[in-house]
């Protein structure tokens, strides 16, 4: 433990990074793992004769749908996989009552039903798990890219066409082109400060000026207003 309290501190978060890796990566696996172990036994079955489940469910598959579809080529396909004519199974059962034969093919046939049946529940169980690991992954891709691009959620329906339409081979290449063509507005411009406001000082002479002034007298006989002349400035307004 001292010599821990000793490392350098990136020594101890590279250690720690990958522990937390290792231990992502365990809970990962450990899930199909177990799946597997449900038809671990199907699985040795196959290859101690010389084949792979997946070789196996796919052959047991294609009996079952020719026995249903056209019981004769079924029943060819069989024959030949066991090694045997059609013609000897025929004159073997010609010996036979009726209802033996009835019987026995009855037995054959529910049996490799009920095996097929299993292999699909089996099969279909690892399938779905692994589904189910590979939507929580993207998940959490997606998450972690859009917490790294602020405008993902502005730009998710562009992105999305991008990688449906395929012109795009992963979820940062399509983010960027969106980008491009949703280029983001400029920010706004700051406003101009206000200049600062002016007191006019009156002119002490103007005022003098303007209260010397008063109106005197009053208009002469012999002025017509309607004969007067327009005037020519305010000077002779006033």
């Amino acid at each position: 433990m001292a010599e821990w309290e000793k490392a350098p501190e990136p020594v101890k978060a590279a250690i720690h990074r990958t522990v937390r890796e290792l231990e992502a990566g365990i809970e990962k696996h450990r899930v199909s793992a177990e799946e597997f172990e449900k038809v671990r036994d199907f699985d040795e079955l196959a290859k101690r004769n010389n084949t792979t489940l997946r070789d196996a469910m796919t052959r047991y598959t294609n009996f079952e749908r020719a026995l249903l579809t056209d019981p004769m080529r079924g029943l060819n396909m069989v024959c030949d996989y066991i090694g045997v004519s059609l013609r000897d199974v025929a004159a073997a059962i010609m010996g036979q009552k009726p209802e033996q034969v009835q019987t026995q093919n009855d037995a054959t046939i529910r049996e490799l039903r009920n095996e097929i049946a299993q292999l699909k529940q089996n099969l279909g169980g690892v399938t779905t798990t692994l589904q189910q690991q590979h939507v929580a992954s993207v998940d959490a891709d997606v998450q972690k890219f859009a917490a790294e691009h602020p405008r993902f959620e502005e730009l998710a329906d562009d992105i999305a066409f991008f990688i449906k339409s395929g012109r795009t081979k992963d979820l940062a290449e399509a983010y960027s082109l969106a980008d491009r063509l949703n280029p983001a507005p400029a920010p706004a411009a700051a406003p101009a400060p206000a200049a600062p406001q002016t007191r006019t000082v009156p002119d002490p002479q103007a005022q003098t000026l303007k209260g010397s002034k008063s109106v005197t007298g009053a208009p002469s006989a012999g002025s017509d207003p309607a004969t007067k002349r327009p005037s020519t400035s305010i000077k002779d307004s006033l």
